[in-house]
């Protein structure tokens, strides 16, 4: 039996005609939903390889601690996708408002919590029904426990939670991936205290010891161990691929070069000879290289990480310009408690007026309901019943408008607090910037809309009622 991406032949028999013999296929077609899981497989295995340079890259706002999801961010490319934690109801947001994922492989995992993890194993089978082989996981060794944990469940034939050896960030930080789209390279951040820094040991033993003092007397409210802070903090530091300089072909043609291998040799940054000996050098018939920005995805959960993030040495503003790299954005998924720190809100403007602060928190950014599907459901029962089911309004909190200590220190235009589905773009660069056209509408508008959409009770029409006739109309009231 031979599998096709779209048929399934059954059998295959030998016909003669005309003096010579023919395949007879005989054949039916797959279901749907069989057909479009071979097809995305199929895709899936075809290496993407690129020569030319990345054209579009832009940054979404998936969740940012205001809403339903947790603060995660995807990195659009031309040809594929990376995500920025994945926590508990993202996939059902991208569900609703038609995000893709199908060429998401790759999942950057700032801490070991269930705000940053708890979408992962309902995505990972999403994904293996659509034909993904494996998923990568990037972050601290915590990690570790997860996939072990999560082995029995995610890890099966046709789906590999794999950890790359180099996926793990150490006190040198290494390269942990790249591809043709970009580079990213880890970032190890440690509670500064030593007593807010504690032993996994040390509270897995008093923890362990609950049970049996359970037994021992059931009525004696057992103590537990203090809660420790998050242990280490995975900080990510993207570097897009630089785009190399465009071919003047007018400048080529009058030093006597044509098109063919020659060009491709000094389009990669080689020098050629040509037949009367003279030297051609890149610089010659290429233009200047543009610089790939740079972007930080940093978490500061708590007070006791700032002495981490603000002195260490591949976060300060003298290790990207060292580098030649160009540092256009730094996402901080930081509390409103780090955000009034001084020595934090110092080094957030330590990166001049080039470089633009993505917040995301619950505190700060606008509140709002992602999943608006359900307020439709709101309204049917409003409608009903006004009493009982109120509204979907959401109570006005504290938005961007507060003021904080970091206004002191860096201006308003360069901070950019988070809302739902919005975009910053990163290429190409005449188009950098935040856009907030694909952003949620306010939900007053969205509820009037649905309520204008709906009839009131008892005006649902009827055959009999509206046909006009007196006498079949008062037999229907």
């Amino acid at each position: 039996m031979l599998r096709v991406s779209s048929l399934l032949i059954t059998s295959v028999s030998l016909q003669g005609l005309g003096g010579g013999y023919y395949l007879v296929y005989r054949s039916r077609r797959l279901p749907q939903h069989v057909r479009l899981s071979v097809m995305a497989a199929a895709k899936q295995k075809r290496k993407v390889v690129r020569h030319a340079a990345l054209v579009k890259c832009h940054l979404q706002v998936i969740g940012t601690g205001g809403g339903e999801v947790p603060p995660s961010l995807l990195l659009y490319t031309d040809s594929r996708r990376y995500l920025f934690n994945c926590g508990e109801g993202l996939q059902r947001l991208c569900l609703e408002h038609k995000i893709k994922l199908s060429k998401l492989q790759s999942f950057f995992i700032t801490r070991l919590s269930w705000t940053n993890l708890g979408g992962l194993a309902g995505l990972a089978m999403a994904l293996k029904g659509i034909g993904t082989e494996s998923i990568h996981l990037y972050g601290s060794k915590a990690l570790e426990r997860f996939r072990k944990a999560s082995q029995s469940f995610l890890a099966r034939e046709l789906l590999k939670l794999e950890m790359p050896e180099s996926s793990v960030c150490s006190a040198s930080p290494p390269q942990v991936y790249s591809d043709e789209n970009l580079t990213i390279t880890t970032v190890e951040l440690n509670p500064g205290n030593e007593e807010e820094n504690l032993s996994e040991s040390d509270s897995d033993s008093s923890n362990g010891d609950v049970w049996s003092e359970l037994r021992e007397s059931p009525t004696k409210k057992p103590k537990l161990a203090s809660p420790r802070l998050p242990g280490t903090v995975a900080a990510f530091i993207c570097k897009l691929v630089d785009v190399r300089g465009k071919f003047n072909s007018q400048r080529a043609t009058e030093l006597g070069l044509k098109m063919g291998l020659l060009c491709k040799k000094l389009l990669e940054g080689e020098s050629v000879t040509l037949p009367d000996g003279r030297i051609i050098r890149p610089s010659d018939v290429v233009g200047p290289k543009q610089r790939g920005p740079t972007f930080v995805v940093l978490e500061c959960p708590h007070v006791g990480f700032i002495p981490s993030v603000t002195t260490h040495p591949q976060l300060q503003y003298d290790a990207f310009t060292s580098t030649d790299q160009s540092l256009v954005l730094v996402v901080h998924m930081a509390p409103e408690e780090v955000l009034r720190d001084e020595d934090y809100c110092r080094w957030m403007a330590s990166f001049g007026e080039n470089t633009k602060h993505l917040v995301l928190n619950g505190t700060q950014c606008p509140r709002e309901v992602a999943m608006r599907a359900s307020s439709k459901i709101q309204c049917h029962l409003h409608r009903m019943n006004p009493s009982v089911h109120h509204l979907p309004v959401i109570p006005e909190g504290e938005t961007a408008d507060k003021e904080l200590e970091l206004f002191r220190f860096l201006p308003r235009e360069l901070v950019v607090f988070g809302k739902t589905l919005m975009n910053y773009h990163l290429k190409p660069a005449s188009s950098a910037g935040v856009d907030l056209s694909g952003t949620l509408r306010p939900m007053e508008e969205d509820v009037a809309e649905r309520m204008s959409e709906m009839r009131p009770p008892g005006s649902e029409s009827h055959p009999d009622r509206d046909s006009g006739d007196p006498e079949r109309a008062s037999a229907v009231s």
